[in-house]
């Protein structure tokens, strides 16, 4: 069985209106997909702590990780998604490219209809 944790990182700029086109930045790498890693030798928590090290400045302690998704994607290949919310600061990211949705589609990037629910639904706000 194969196991993938995709990681979904949004940021949210609070000078700016919720309607303004920079209010949310999503995490892409630079071809466009969101961080991934298949469960191998280690769990899930220290799988997700291996993404986020990769992409994200913040502390993976400091930062509120909440379960948002999980789908199977084959006979035994399966997704758990996972996303975070934070306030957007340019040094968020260590790697990939923080990215409005205007953004996303002037480089030609579209995104899967399923992660675009996932980070409309858990994504717009930073958890209480």
């Amino acid at each position: 069985m194969k196991i993938d944790i995709t990681y979904l990182v949004a940021a949210i700029n609070r000078s700016a209106s919720v309607a303004a086109p920079d209010y949310l930045r999503i995490l892409v790498n630079e071809d466009g997909t969101f961080p991934s890693e298949t469960i191998s030798t280690k769990d899930e928590y220290e799988t997700l702590k291996k993404i986020h090290n990769k992409y994200v400045n913040y502390h993976f302690e400091y930062v509120q990780k909440m379960l948002c998704g999980f789908r199977k994607l084959g006979t035994e290949h399966f997704e758990v998604c996972y996303i975070t919310t934070n306030n957007y600061i340019p040094s968020l990211n260590k790697s990939g490219l923080l990215l409005t949705f205007s953004e996303l589609e002037e480089r030609d990037i579209s995104t899967e209809e399923y992660y675009n629910d996932l980070i409309c639904r858990y994504g717009t706000t930073t958890f209480r």
